[in-house]
């Protein structure tokens, strides 16, 4: 009886502490919930090919920019709302971590202001960039939101040439997309346990976060404090192929390095294969948070406005194509 009586103290306790330390992390710190919606095959190319799907207007942190809690668009996606009217036409944005920019408060990111510069010819923007992933990766990004919004125009933005990722992450790339491609998978026997767990909790989610940190597959570096030779492997020249073959004139690929060089020879591959390319030396410190960090919220600005400018060009092209008189 005694013993038993101790066993309920102690659980008491524990209980009291968990609830306690939930308040802190959640209330008092504000740090956020997992806001995962599901987790599907097929996205992700390499390591456990497990891609995790944000509830809609979930939160998220930075530290970046100072500790910073933001939430996500009605699609779960980077960005401010988006209109989903049948009738709208859709941009998709593809890129890295300075397209994605998690480090602006998402009212200022560039795909936030492009969105509000052309909703009202019932274009709607999405933000399919993510920190830290390679074209090949993007590639079967964009597959997987193509089969519901099916867009008029895929913009892929590259920062640099991601040598070190397509050829340190791949033996060989393979377009075909794999059998159980975008179905919902569980990354371990206890994902569903852990999804809703990390959902319901800050501190769980805290404490898995802390986890899965020493445990990683890969050691993922950021984009913006990661330098690289800007040479050009055979692979990203295959990834720009299969977008062109995939989405035909609808893709346009467009270049944010500083490298002269390698937007020059980037230029010429992109004239002989027949793909829309377009340029702009916007990876300077000027743009970047303290100088060296990802897009500030000038940097973010002259992004929109440059994908607003190659927004016109291409519509004002379909515009011609559609009355030759």
């Amino acid at each position: 009886m005694v013993h038993l009586k101790n066993i309920t103290k102690i659980l008491l306790a524990f209980l009291s502490a968990f609830i306690i330390t939930e308040l802190l992390t959640y209330n008092v710190l504000g740090f956020p919930r997992w806001g995962i919606d599901k987790q599907v095959y097929g996205i992700k190319p390499y390591g456990k090919k497990i891609y995790e799907i944000y509830k809609p207007h979930s939160e998220y942190i930075n530290f970046e920019n100072g500790y910073k809690v933001f939430k996500r668009n009605n699609l779960g996606l980077q960005g401010i709302d988006i209109d989903t009217n049948p009738s709208n036409k859709y941009v998709f944005l593809l890129g890295d971590s300075y397209t994605q920019a998690a480090e602006i408060n998402p009212d200022n990111i560039a795909s936030s202001k492009f969105q509000k510069l052309i909703r009202q010819k019932n274009y709607s923007v999405l933000n399919l960039a993510s920190g830290g992933e390679d074209p090949y990766y993007m590639y079967f990004h964009s597959r997987y939101y193509m089969e519901k919004y099916n867009p008029e125009l895929v913009f892929l933005i590259i920062s640099k040439s991601y040598i070190d990722w397509l050829d340190s992450r791949y033996i060989g790339l393979n377009f075909d997309l794999p059998p159980n491609f975008g179905k919902q998978k569980n990354s371990w026997r206890f994902s569903p346990e852990e999804i809703f767990l990390c959902n319901k909790s800050s501190f769980l989610y805290l404490l898995d976060m802390a986890i899965k940190s020493n445990n990683k597959e890969e050691n993922i570096i950021s984009e913006s404090n990661y330098q690289e030779k800007n040479e050009i492997t055979p692979k990203l020249f295959d990834c720009l192929k299969a977008f062109r073959y995939l989405y035909q004139n609808k893709f346009v690929l467009i270049s944010i390095s500083a490298d002269t060089l390698f937007n020059k020879n980037i230029n010429d591959f992109c004239r002989k294969e027949n793909i829309l390319f377009f340029a702009n030396c916007l990876n300077i410190p000027e743009n970047k948070i303290k100088g060296y960090g990802h897009f500030n919220e000038k940097g973010n600005q002259e992004l929109c406005n440059f994908l607003y400018d190659i927004w016109l060009i291409n519509i004002n092209k379909f515009n011609a194509s559609n009355n030759p008189n």
